[in-house]
C-alpha cells in the first residue's frame, strides 16, 4: 500500500512539471467578417507583459508556460481571451467592435455616434495612411459631400483654398477653422507670399497624413456653434494618433512614386510643325517662295527646341518613416518620425518636410489623468518663378520660340538677354531658374499638456494648455545676369537679396466642467461647461538690397545698396465661454442645445461680445416598431438643426479697423511723420450666418452601403466691408 501510494505521487509530481513546461504556440488571427487576416493585432499572455504581433499574413508564434491564457486584440476589434488546448495550434477569429467607432471628435467633445444631431463627415485614418499627396487638406478632395478643395499653383505644399458648403462672406475669410487634437490652430498663409511673388505654402501641408486617426469635418450649426464667432465656414476637426494597451508595436514605410505634368487637350506645335505653319500663313497672304524662305528658312529646324518638354518634368516623389505605439492600462504612447520629398512638376520646384510627433498619456489613479502632445515639423520648399517673371518655365514653355535652342554654338548657356535669342520672354529659364532663388521654410511646433480628475462619477474637471509657434523665412535672390534681376537703367544696381522672417505664436487656454448620468434607465444626459481664453501673436522683419557682383553668395551682406527695411506686429485675444446640453430618451429621440458666448480683442467697445446659439434633434427611426420587421436597412435616422455662428476671421481687411488709427509710413524727405488713417468703427461687430439642416442618415445591408443625405440653407447678416468714404475726408476707406 506504501509503494501505491508514493507510486501515484511520483506520477502526479512527474505529470505536474511536465505540465509546467514551456510550449510553443502557433496560430492565425483572422476576422471573423470575411476570414481576412489581422495583421499587426496584439496577443499578450494575460496577467503578464509577455506578447508578440501577428505578422502581415495574421500568423504567430509564441511561448506560454502550463495552461497560461491568450489575449488577443487589434485595433477595431473586441479583444478575446483564449486558453490554448493541447494541440498546440490556435486560430481566433476577431469579431467588429463597434463600440470604438461609437464615437466622433468634434474637438470638445467626443458625440455618440448613435446619439449624433449633426451634420459631420468623416475621413478615417484608412483613407489618409500612404497617401500621395503632400497636404491633408488635398486628401478631403472628394471624401465628403459639400466640401470642395482646390490650389492656384501646383506647388507641391501650395495653399488649398478649403470651401464648405460654399462661401459665406466677402471680404472677412470664407476658409474653416482648423482644430488639432481640441486646439484652435492657424491655417492661413502667414508669410503673406503673394506679396513677395512666392507660391505660398500652406501650414497644414506641415502634417504628416500618416500621424493623423481621423478627420471630421462639421457643416452645421448644431457642431459649428460649439465654435461661436469662429465657426460660419466649417470646423475640420484632426486628430492625431494615440497610444493603445497591448504589446508595443513598430513600424516602418517606404514609399516611391512619380507624377507626370497634365495638359488636358492642349498641345504646342512641334518645330516641324510651327515652320509648316508660319510657311502656309505667310503663303496665303501672296507671299513669295523667296519672301518665304527669307523670313522661314530650312536653317531654322536645326535650331528647334520643345521648351514645354523642358520647362516640366516626370517629378518624383519619396516618403520615409518610422512609429512605435504601445502601452498598458495606466501608461499609453504614440511616437513617429517622417521625411517627405515631393518635386513639382515644373523645373526647380519642390517641398522636403521633416517631421516629429509623441503623444503620451498616463493614467495616475482611477480619477486622475495626464496627457501631453508635441507636434514637430519642418518644410522647406523651392518654388519656381510664376509665370509674370522672365525665369518662370511657366512662361517661356509657351514664349521663346521653337527655333531658338538654349545652347549657343560654344555649348554654354544663353542668359536670354542677348541681342540674338528669340523670345517674347526675353529670358531662357534654363539657365535663369537655377540661379534666382525662391525658398520658402516654415518650422511649426504644437505642443500641449492636459490634466483632468474626476470628482464624481458624473463631474470631470479638465485644464488644458497649448501652444501653436510657426516661425517662417523667406528668400528671394535674383541673379544680376538674369532677366528679373538685370537693370538696364542703372547695371551697377542688379540683382536682389530679399530676406524675411515670420514668427507667431497662439496660446490657448481652456478649462471644463464635464460629465454624464443616467435619470433612470431610459434617460441618459451628457453636458459641458467651458471657458477658453486665446491670444494670438505675429512678428514680421524683411530687408531688401541690390547691387550685387557674382550669385555664389546669397546673403544681404553683399548688396551694394541697402533698398528697404520693413517690420510689422499684432495680436488679438478671444475670452470665450460655451455650455452644451446633450438628452437622449432610449438612445431614440435626442436632443442637444448649445450656446457661446466670445469676446474678441479685434472688434468695437460696443459691440466686442457676442452670443451665439444652436438646437438640434435626431430621430432613429430604424428603433421604432414600424421598421422591425424588414431587413434591408439596418440604420435610419433623421436630423434636425438650427443656429448662429459667426465670423471673426478678418480675411483682407485690417486687423485693427474698429480702431481710428494713423499710418506712420509717411516719412519725407528723412523726417518721420504720421496721418489718420482709418475713420474706426466703435460697433463693428461679428459677421452673423444662420444655418438650417434637415439631414436623414440611412445604412443598407447591415452598413454595407451607406448614405447621407442633407438639405440645408445658410444665411449670412452684418457682412464686413471696407467702406469708400469722401476724399475730402483725407481718409480712404472706412
Amino acid at each position: 500500500m506504501k509503494h501505491t501510494l508514493l507510486l501515484w505521487l511520483f506520477v502526479a509530481i512527474s505529470g505536474m512539471t511536465a505540465y509546467a513546461q514551456t510550449r510553443t504556440i502557433k496560430g492565425k488571427v483572422t476576422d471573423s467578417k470575411d476570414g481576412a487576416p489581422v495583421p499587426f493585432a496584439t496577443v499578450r499572455i494575460q496577467g503578464t507583459t509577455k506578447g508578440t504581433a501577428t505578422d502581415q499574413s495574421g500568423n504567430f508564434s509564441i511561448d506560454i508556460s502550463g495552461t497560461q491564457t491568450l489575449v488577443i486584440s487589434s485595433v477595431g476589434f473586441t479583444p478575446q481571451s483564449v486558453k490554448p488546448d493541447n494541440s498546440n495550434t490556435l486560430n481566433v477569429s476577431l469579431i467588429a467592435d463597434n463600440t470604438l467607432t461609437e464615437y466622433i471628435a468634434t474637438g470638445y467633445i467626443n458625440t455618440n455616434r448613435v446619439k449624433k444631431v449633426s451634420a459631420v463627415a468623416e475621413v478615417t485614418a484608412e483613407k489618409l495612411a500612404n497617401t500621395p499627396l503632400v497636404d491633408i487638406n488635398q486628401a478631403l478632395q472628394g471624401q465628403a459631400a459639400g466640401v470642395f478643395v482646390g490650389g492656384a499653383s501646383g506647388q507641391p505644399g501650395a495653399i488649398q483654398n478649403v470651401r464648405i458648403r460654399g462661401v459665406g462672406s466677402i471680404s472677412a475669410s470664407a476658409a474653416p477653422l482648423y482644430v488639432i487634437d481640441g486646439i484652435i490652430v492657424d491655417g492661413r498663409d502667414v508669410n503673406n507670399s503673394g506679396n513677395l511673388a512666392l507660391q505660398s505654402n500652406d501650414l497644414l501641408a506641415n502634417l504628416n497624413p500618416n500621424d493623423v486617426e481621423s478627420i471630421n469635418i462639421l457643416k452645421d450649426a448644431a457642431a459649428t456653434a460649439m465654435y461661436g464667432s469662429r465657426g460660419a465656414n466649417g470646423v475640420i476637426v484632426i486628430n492625431t494618433k494615440k497610444g493603445k494597451a497591448g504589446v508595443t508595436t513598430f513600424g516602418a514605410r517606404a514609399q516611391y512614386g512619380s507624377s507626370k505634368p497634365s495638359f488636358g487637350k492642349s498641345s504646342l506645335l512641334t518645330p516641324e510643325q510651327s515652320y509648316a505653319y508660319n510657311r502656309d500663313v505667310l503663303a496665303l497672304n501672296d507671299f513669295t517662295p523667296a519672301e518665304i524662305d527669307a523670313e522661314f528658312p530650312a536653317s531654322l529646324l536645326a535650331t528647334g527646341f520643345n521648351w514645354r518638354d523642358a520647362g516640366f518634368r516626370t517629378a518624383k516623389m519619396q516618403d520615409y518613416g518610422i512609429s512605435a505605439s504601445g502601452g498598458n492600462e495606466k501608461t499609453k504612447l504614440y511616437i513617429s518620425a517622417g521625411y517627405n520629398d515631393q518635386e513639382g512638376t515644373l523645373i526647380n520646384s519642390g517641398l522636403k518636410r521633416y517631421t516629429v510627433i509623441s503623444n503620451v498619456s498616463q493614467k495616475v489613479n482611477d480619477r486622475l489623468d495626464i496627457a501631453m502632445n508635441l507636434n514637430l515639423s519642418q518644410g522647406d520648399a523651392s518654388s519656381a518663378m510664376g509665370g509674370n517673371y522672365y525665369a518662370s518655365p511657366l512662361l517661356g514653355a509657351y514664349f521663346v520660340s521653337p527655333f531658338q535652342r538654349p545652347y549657343k554654338e560654344d555649348g554654354s548657356l544663353y542668359t536670354g538677354l542677348e541681342s540674338d535669342f528669340n523670345a517674347a520672354s526675353g529670358d531662357n529659364f534654363l539657365y535663369s531658374v537655377y540661379r534666382n532663388d525662391k525658398k520658402l521654410s516654415n518650422f511649426r511646433g504644437l505642443g500641449g499638456a492636459t490634466v483632468s480628475y474626476r470628482i464624481f462619477d458624473w463631474l470631470k474637471i479638465q485644464e488644458r494648455v497649448n501652444l501653436d509657434m510657426v516661425n517662417t523665412e523667406a528668400n528671394l535672390f535674383y541673379d544680376p545676369t538674369t532677366g528679373d534681376g538685370y537693370n538696364a537703367a542703372d547695371p551697377l544696381k542688379s540683382g536682389s537679396v530679399y530676406n524675411q522672417n515670420v514668427k507667431v505664436s497662439t496660446v490657448t487656454n481652456q478649462f471644463s466642467l464635464s460629465g454624464n448620468f443616467n435619470i433612470g434607465e431610459e434617460h441618459q444626459l451628457d453636458y459641458l461647461a467651458l471657458t477658453e481664453y486665446n491670444r494670438f501673436k505675429s512678428r514680421s522683419f524683411s530687408a531688401e538690397g541690390i547691387g550685387i557682383i557674382g550669385s555664389q553668395l546669397k546673403v544681404l551682406d553683399i548688396t551694394a545698396t541697402p533698398q528697404s527695411v520693413g517690420g510689422n506686429a499684432t495680436e488679438y485675444t478671444f475670452l470665450s465661454y460655451m455650455g452644451q446640453l446633450n438628452y437622449s430618451f432610449r438612445q431614440k429621440y435626442n436632443l442637444s442645445l448649445g450656446f457661446r458666448t466670445d469676446g474678441s480683442s479685434r472688434f468695437g467697445v460696443n459691440t466686442r461680445y457676442g452670443t451665439f446659439f444652436s438646437v438640434g434633434a435626431s430621430w432613429r427611426l430604424i428603433e421604432e416598431e414600424f421598421l422591425k420587421s424588414q431587413d434591408v436597412f439596418s440604420d435610419m435616422k433623421l436630423r434636425f438643426s438650427y443656429g448662429q455662428t459667426g465670423n471673426a476671421d478678418f480675411g483682407t481687411i485690417d486687423n485693427f479697423v474698429a480702431r481710428a488709427l494713423y499710418d506712420y509710413g509717411t516719412a519725407y524727405n528723412g523726417a518721420p511723420g504720421n496721418a489718420p488713417n482709418t475713420i474706426g468703427n466703435v460697433d463693428l461687430t461679428w459677421e452673423k450666418n444662420k444655418s438650417f439642416n434637415i439631414g436623414l442618415d440611412l445604412a443598407l445591408l447591415k452598413g454595407a452601403i451607406t448614405a447621407t443625405i442633407d438639405v440645408y440653407k445658410r444665411k449670412t447678416d452684418g457682412l464686413l466691408l471696407n467702406t469708400p468714404v469722401s476724399s475730402t475726408s483725407g481718409l480712404p476707406l472706412r
